[in-house]
């Protein structure tokens, strides 16, 4: 048995406010065709699918692949020594200046997502601004890439 599943009774929404308060019809109903504006729409949470919805340890270890957080933790790491006689209090003292800069930009990420989000662009503009990011993203990496040769 999968193991998102394991708890469901078959035919049974799990016990919540939705399933206690929604009209919820005897039958599936059919998929909507094409676009429709709503107040909320939860779709799949993100998760559809999956049978272990992601955690800590899936966002820690796509930081593993993320080739802008490799260059910058590379040259942090390996680009300068301030304390050669105590190796051990230099590198904690890298990873406490890390989190010191990259938290409060991971927060400010966050909100400027969700802040987009709220501002209900039509596809065509956040599909605009997605590709924009991606590209100064490239463009960065490039300019790093020449910056050292």
């Amino acid at each position: 048995m999968r193991t998102l599943y394991r708890n469901d009774r078959a035919g049974e929404f799990p016990q919540s406010w939705y399933a206690a308060s929604a009209e919820i019809p005897a039958a599936p109903r059919d998929p909507l065709d094409g676009d429709a504006r709503v107040d909320v729409a939860i779709v799949g949470a993100g998760m559809t699918g999956m049978e272990h919805p992601p955690g800590i340890t899936g966002g820690i270890l796509l930081q593993v692949i993320n080739p802008k957080a490799y260059a910058v933790n590379t040259a942090l790491f390996t680009g300068f020594g301030f304390l050669p006689a105590n190796y051990p209090v230099e590198i904690a003292l890298k990873f406490l200046i890390l989190n010191v800069i990259w938290i409060p930009i991971h927060f400010a990420w966050l909100w400027a997502g969700i802040s987009l989000r709220r501002m209900n662009l039509p596809h065509r503009t956040q599909r605009t601004i997605n590709i924009a990011m991606a590209l100064s993203m490239l463009a960065v990496v490039a300019l790093a890439a020449l910056a050292q040769g």
